[in-house]
C-alpha cells in the first residue's frame, strides 16, 4: 500500500481509488447498511472527497505508477541483484546462467519481478498482487516466462497495466473479524493469498 501512496495524493488518482474501493465493498456479503456506513467510513480513512465515474477510474488506474527517482533507484538496485547471482559460480564449478534464476515478488517485489524477467530474461518470473511495470515496460508485450496472480479488487494489484499472462483470484472474504485487522489491506498481503492457495483457492479469470 505504502508503494502507491505518493501517486495518490492527486485528486484523479485519489477519485479512482474511491471508485475501485466502492467496487470492493460492493462485492462484499454484508448488510447493504453496513455497505453504505462502510463506503463512508474507508472515504474519510483516505480522504476521498468525489469518486471519479467507471470510465475515468479505469483510465487512470491503467496509466499505473509514474516512476520516482526512488522507484528508479529500487529497479536499479534488483537489476544488479541478478547480475551479481549471475556471476556467481554453482558447486560443479560453473557459473549461474540467467537462464537457471526465477524470480518472486509480492507488491512492489512483484513490480520489480516483472522488469527483472523481462530486461534479464531470466528463466521465470512470478508476482503476486503486484502494480502493473507495463508503464515502465513499453512492448513488453505478455511473456510466457511471466506470471501475475492477483486478487479481484486489490488496490495496488489493479494499478497500471501488467506485464504477463494475469490470473485473477476471488478477494479475501468479508467478515467483521477481519475488517478490525483491515480487511482492505489484508486483501493485499501475500499472507491471506498463500493461505488461501494452499486451500486449493484457482484463478476464476485468465487475462491472455
Amino acid at each position: 500500500m505504502s508503494f502507491i501512496q505518493v501517486s495518490i495524493g492527486k485528486k484523479e488518482i485519489n477519485a479512482a481509488l474511491g471508485h475501485l474501493l466502492e467496487k470492493m465493498v460492493d462485492g462484499a456479503k454484508m448488510p447493504k447498511l453496513a455497505k453504505k456506513g462502510f463506503k463512508a467510513t474507508i472515504k474519510k480513512i483516505y480522504k476521498i472527497k468525489k469518486t471519479a465515474k467507471k470510465s475515468t477510474a479505469n483510465k487512470i488506474l491503467n496509466k499505473g505508477p509514474k516512476p520516482s527517482k526512488k522507484l528508479r533507484r529500487q529497479i536499479d538496485a534488483a537489476l544488479a541483484i541478478v547480475d551479481k547471482v549471475a556471476k556467481l559460480k554453482k558447486k560443479n564449478g560453473q557459473m549461474i546462467k540467467l537462464s537457471e534464476i526465477q524470480v518472486v515478488g509480492h507488491s512492489l517485489g512483484g513490480y520489480l519481478t516483472q522488469i527483472v524477467t523481462v530486461q534479464k530474461k531470466v528463466k521465470r518470473g512470478i508476482a503476486f498482487n503486484p502494480p502493473g511495470a507495463g508503464g515502465y515496460l513499453k512492448n513488453a508485450g505478455k511473456p510466457k516466462n511471466l506470471t501475475i496472480h492477483s486478487r479481484k479488487s486489490d488496490i495496488v494489484g489493479r494499478f497500471g497495466k501488467h506485464v504477463g499472462r494475469m490470473y485473477l483470484y476471488k478477494d479475501v472474504k468479508f467478515n467483521w473479524k477481519n475488517f478490525k485487522k483491515n480487511w482492505l489491506l489484508e486483501n493485499h498481503g501475500s499472507g491471506s493469498l498463500k493461505k488461501d492457495l494452499r486451500k486449493g483457492m484457482k484463478p476464476y479469470k485468465r487475462i491472455k
